[in-house]
């Protein structure tokens, strides 16, 4: 998959999260694999936007079927909560 990210770890934790076979799915495995991807992805400040995000999300996603309809762009705005929580716990909590 190509690089998309400036960090390596957040690299590999996106494309572990987009390998799993059938594309991504609203299951606890996927979850598990795209909140280590959030955490890396948090951690290592990277920025990424809506549109190019979905655009990859979808590459690798049935977003044909009914149940995944929406799913890239709601993983999107899950990552965006995740990192808004992130960054006000290091500065508020971690000290």
């Amino acid at each position: 998959m190509k690089q998309i990210f400036l960090n390596d770890a957040t690299q590999k934790a996106f494309d572990s999260w987009l390998s799993i076979g059938g594309g991504i799915n609203p299951n606890p495995e996927d979850k598990e694999r795209f909140y280590t991807f959030a955490y890396e992805y948090a951690k290592n400040n990277e920025n990424i936007d809506e549109k190019i995000f979905v655009k990859i999300c979808k590459k690798y996603t049935h977003t044909s079927r009914s149940v995944n309809r929406g799913i890239c762009q709601n993983y999107y705005h899950r990552l965006v909560a995740i990192v808004n929580f992130y960054k006000w716990y290091q500065k508020n909590i971690v000290k």
